[in-house]
């Protein structure tokens, strides 16, 4: 108290030099060693009122948090080295310290804090005529937009960004411009538009630096995924994503990490999947990004589902549906795809009505959806339909299961599908062999068998020889239901010898396994 009263009582001036000299001091013991006391140089450069100094060691400051994921301390430690920043008219800083809080309120959920740094880059450049930044700035608002749920002002602004890109002789502004309207139309469903933004981008932005080219090179493995393409999506992730920070492309990181283990899962390599899937999901749980990780466990969830582990799948599913139910912005996507993961869990599980009471929440989505439920409706929609065809053969429903299969089949050929193809070709002949329509179900699961060795996907190509095998029982021909099942349990085989403890004593336990390793004959 003491020490405060003849604080209060020094003139302005001696306040001011005092924190100067306690500043200067400070740099002088530490030298090198400053990593932990930046705030505190910050807060005496601050009140000596040396702006530069104190902009610099803000930026340290807001950095260090931002690495440990002290997301509000950053936040604000960014926004006083704005002002800093501004008291000496470096815009340059100013500028940059926006993009970095902007990032972090991308990275962690804060979309109006984000929005509110891209409006404030946007008068900058309106000020300056900077041409260039006014694209980037259109173009960020645009997918700030997206991850808003707001299609009408997604739509708006990234069209804008593409048009003023048009204008502006730089590759950068291009690759901005044509990477976020490429991204609209992925999750919109626009997909007869993409060949032709692809064509303008390799024309327009073929000379842009590799941090601009981050929107569009994230987004480009997802169309080899879609399609079944799972060696391809590999590939052009395989760049490697060592650590997620709240540097550079956060958002971007994670979001390449969730395609690539995505990718792996479908190519039946686990492990790799599942150390990079847990790894990135642990990164963005300390720096507090939800948006990936929701969809990284959701990922973790499925995967355990294609190594018949459903009890541990179902608990990594449940993990991301309390995220995205507790996210600032809630989003439907992930909510949905949880839901779906865990009645797949359920119905292997055998508890078909919990699986019917998850079932219901994304049926109301895709049949009514609301205007924010846009975002990936296309995809999960077709989904849905696959997965509530299972439920309706589980419960003996052959009729309900046929319509799921028509719609999950005609939603497949209309976006390129094979993957879904392969599913509701099987889900058909499930139907058909539950009808006791022989004949048809062999054409149909025939055709699905094709589809999932087209495909590459040893998930699809197990399950559908599976159903072949159980065809061939129903037609008295042993001899092909023993290849049949032998084959099925060959892919299941193969996959185990690839898996760690306890991984694969699980697989090759599981009522699935054994089921199909009966004897034969």
């Amino acid at each position: 108290l003491t020490q405060e009263v003849t604080y209060s009582t020094l003139l302005h001036a001696t306040r001011r030099d005092l924190h100067g000299a306690v500043a200067a001091q400070l740099e002088k013991v530490a030298g090198d060693g400053r990593a932990g006391i930046e705030s505190v140089l910050a807060s005496h450069y601050e009140r000596a009122e040396q702006w530069p100094e104190a902009a610099t060691h803000l930026q340290l400051a807001a950095n260090r948090a931002a690495s440990t994921g002290a997301v509000q301390s950053a936040l604000d430690l960014f926004e006083r080295c704005a002002q800093a920043a501004e008291r000496v008219g470096d815009q340059g800083k100013v500028i940059e310290v926006a993009q970095q809080r902007a990032s972090i309120g991308m990275v962690t959920g804060h979309l109006d804090v984000a929005k509110v740094e891209w409006e404030r880059l946007r008068r900058i450049a309106n000020a300056n005529d900077d041409r260039r930044l006014q694209v980037v700035a259109q173009a960020q608002l645009g997918i700030l937009a997206q991850f808003s749920h707001d299609e009408d002002a997604a739509d708006t602004a990234t069209a804008a960004a593409v048009e003023m890109a048009r204008e502006v002789v730089d590759a950068d502004a291009s690759a901005a411009a044509l990477g976020a309207r490429f991204w609209f139309s992925l999750v919109s469903g626009r997909l007869d538009q993409i060949d032709g933004l692809r064509r303008r981008y390799l024309v327009d932005a073929r000379d842009a630096s590799d941090s601009a080219r981050t929107t569009w090179r994230i987004n480009e493995p997802m169309i080899s995924r879609w399609t079944g393409d799972f060696q391809e999506a590999i590939r052009l992730t395989d760049s490697g994503v060592d650590s997620i920070t709240t540097g550079g492309h956060t958002v971007a990181l994670a979001k390449q990490a969730w395609i690539r283990t995505m990718a792996l899962t479908e190519a039946s390599r686990f492990e790799e999947a599942l150390e990079l899937g847990v790894r990135v999901s642990d990164d963005c749980e300390r720096l507090g990004e939800t948006m990936w990780r929701a969809r990284l466990l959701n990922t973790i969830g499925w995967l355990f589902h294609e190594v018949l582990d459903d009890s541990q799948a179902a608990q990594w599913n449940e993990r991301s549906l309390a995220i995205a139910l507790d996210t600032p912005v809630p989003d439907t996507e992930i909510r949905c795809n949880a839901h779906l993961n865990l009645v797949e869990n359920l119905i292997r599980l055998g508890d078909l009505d919990e699986a019917a009471i998850h079932l219901r929440n994304v049926s109301d989505v895709v049949e009514h959806p609301a205007r924010q439920d846009w975002f990936m409706h296309w995809r999960y929609s077709q989904r849905f339909h696959a997965v509530a065809g299972d439920l309706a053969l589980a419960n003996g429903d052959n009729a309900q299961a046929t319509q799921h299969a028509a719609a999950c089949r005609r939603q497949a050929l209309d976006t390129g599908s094979r993957k879904y193809l392969a599913r509701a070709d099987r889900l058909h002949a499930g139907a058909l062999l539950g009808a006791g329509d022989l004949g048809a179900a062999w054409h149909r699961i025939n055709s699905s068998v094709n589809e999932a060795l087209a495909l590459g996907g040893p998930g699809q190509l197990w399950r559908s020889y599976l159903l072949a095998a159980d065809v061939a029982a129903a037609a008295h021909e042993t001899e092909s239901e023993d290849d049949l099942r032998a084959k099925a349990e060959g892919i299941l085989t193969a996959t185990a010898s690839t898996l760690s403890e306890p991984r694969r004593s699980c697989l090759l336990n599981s009522p699935v396994y054994l089921a199909i390793a009966r004897p034969r004959g």
